[in-house]
């Protein structure tokens, strides 16, 4: 085989690639921005003051966002104060230790 035959067998896998990329490129943006939402919901909800049943369903649900670790794990520690001072439940404090 020549090589201007091939030339154009290269063009359509690098072109078939480049799709893929920005496919998979694309699907991993929609899904950040899709759990960016979701975290700051539920961030928002547990603030906003709802029941305490729901700020413990919130706080488990908050490990399914590994990538806000951090932040999540600073703004704990800072409602744990606040909730200790309040005497807030012991079963909402517990779940926001662990």
């Amino acid at each position: 085989m020549d090589l201007k035959e091939l030339w154009p067998l290269i063009v359509a896998f690098l072109g078939a690639g480049w799709a893929i990329y920005k496919h998979f490129d694309l699907k991993n943006r929609e899904e950040r921005r899709y759990n960016y939402k979701a975290y700051h919901e539920l961030i928002s909800d547990f603030t906003s003051g709802p029941k305490m049943e729901r700020q413990i369903v919130i706080l488990y649900e908050l490990r399914n966002y590994p990538c806000y670790f951090e932040i999540t794990k600073d703004l704990l520690e800072h409602l744990l104060v606040r909730m200790e001072n309040e005497k807030a439940d012991e079963s909402l404090i517990r779940q926001a230790k662990s």
